[in-house]
C-alpha cells in the first residue's frame, strides 16, 4: 500500500508540474503576442567608427590641370660662370689665347688711357695707364662679351672732339658686338659671309 506521504508528494509534484507548464505557456503567449506598434523613439548616439576596409583599385587619370607659373632662371652671373667653366673644359687642349689688342682713351682732360686685350673666348682684359705719360703694369679681367670661343678681332673707332670711342669685336662666324665703355657689349648682327 502506498503510504500517505508518498501520495502527498506525488500530488504536489503533479501540481507543480502543471503550474510550471501553465506558466511556460503564458510566458510564450505574452512574448509572441503582437499589439499595435508604439511610437518611434529618438535616434541613438552614433557608434564608434569601424575598421577601414581594403583599398580599391586605382581609378582612371583625371584631366590635365592648367600650366603652372613660369620658373625662375639662375642669376646671369652664375650662368656666365658655368658657361666659362664649360668653355674652359672644351678648350683645355688649346686654352685661352689673346687674339687682338687695341688702345683706349676715355674722359676729358686728363684722359684715362690704357690698353685692351680680347681673347678667343670673348674675354676682355684691360691695363689702365697710371697717367697719360706712364704705361700701366698689369692687365685685369674686365668682362666677357659672349659665351663663345671663336672671337677673332677687336678694333676701335677712336674718340674725336664730337664723339666717344666705339669698340667692335668680331667672331670667326661674322657675329659682331659693340661697346662704348668696354664693360657692356651688345650683339648687333652677323655679317653676311659667302658660303
Amino acid at each position: 500500500m502506498v503510504s500517505a506521504g508518498n501520495r502527498l508528494i506525488t500530488i504536489l509534484t503533479i501540481q507543480l508540474r502543471d503550474l510550471f507548464l501553465i506558466g511556460l505557456i503564458l510566458t510564450f503567449a505574452a512574448c509572441s503576442a503582437t499589439g499595435p506598434p508604439g511610437e518611434t523613439g529618438p535616434p541613438g548616439e552614433p557608434g564608434p567608427p569601424g575598421e577601414a576596409g581594403l583599398a580599391g583599385s586605382e581609378g582612371p587619370a583625371g584631366p590635365m590641370g592648367p600650366p603652372g607659373p613660369a620658373g625662375k632662371s639662375a642669376p646671369d652671373k652664375l650662368i656666365r660662370e658655368l658657361e666659362d667653366a664649360l668653355l674652359k673644359l672644351k678648350t683645355s687642349e688649346t686654352g685661352e689665347q689673346i687674339i687682338s689688342s687695341a688702345h683706349f682713351t676715355f674722359g676729358p682732360l686728363p684722359p684715362k688711357t690704357g690698353f685692351v686685350l680680347l681673347s678667343n673666348l670673348g674675354k676682355i682684359y684691360t691695363m689702365k695707364n697710371a697717367d697719360p705719360t706712364t704705361v700701366g703694369s698689369k692687365f685685369k679681367y674686365l668682362t666677357r662679351i659672349d659665351s663663345r670661343n671663336d672671337f677673332v678681332g677687336l678694333t676701335i673707332l677712336p674718340k674725336t672732339d664730337v664723339s666717344k670711342p666705339h669698340f667692335l669685336a668680331v667672331t670667326a662666324s661674322g657675329r659682331h658686338y659693340y661697346s662704348k665703355d668696354l664693360k657692356k657689349w651688345t650683339f648687333q648682327a652677323t655679317a653676311p659671309l659667302a658660303e
